[in-house]
């Protein structure tokens, strides 16, 4: 059978490596001339035609096969990665803001001095300037 039916029936998934042509790797004038009957430089020396475009070699097969797994795994551990993010953002924010909210009411229950309100009225005030000391 040929190479690429063999592949058909073991793994549609490389079939793609097999048939698909590399870009730019159309048919040649040599080759459109060859099929034309015009096969006079496609014959090597002793009459024998030249070999046909090689098919794909098993090692480069693997090693595509082999990035695809590595790619599947790669995208799958950046989607996790991102939901894991999301989660957290989400479930960390309440918590946050209610500790912040706590340490707030803290300082501002041990700290009142730092509390940024205008002084009650009818207590003295220093001015410069002012004449209260002169005679």
């Amino acid at each position: 059978p040929h190479r690429a039916q063999t592949v058909d029936s073991e793994c549609p998934r490389l079939l793609r490596y097999v048939r698909a042509p590399a870009l730019g790797s159309g048919p040649t004038e040599g080759a459109r001339m060859a099929d034309a009957g015009g096969a006079g430089e496609a014959k090597a020396e002793g009459g024998k035609e030249a070999p046909e475009a090689e098919e794909e070699s098993g090692f480069k097969l693997c090693i595509f096969a082999i990035l695809d797994c590595i790619a599947v795994i790669i995208r799958t551990m950046v989607a996790c990665g991102s939901a894991c993010k999301w989660t957290t953002q989400r479930c960390c924010y309440p918590m946050k803001e209610c500790v912040l909210s706590c340490t707030d009411r803290w300082s501002r229950w041990y700290t009142p001095y730092k509390s940024k309100q205008p002084a009650p009225v009818g207590i003295p005030e220093l001015a410069f300037g002012s004449n209260y000391g002169s005679a």
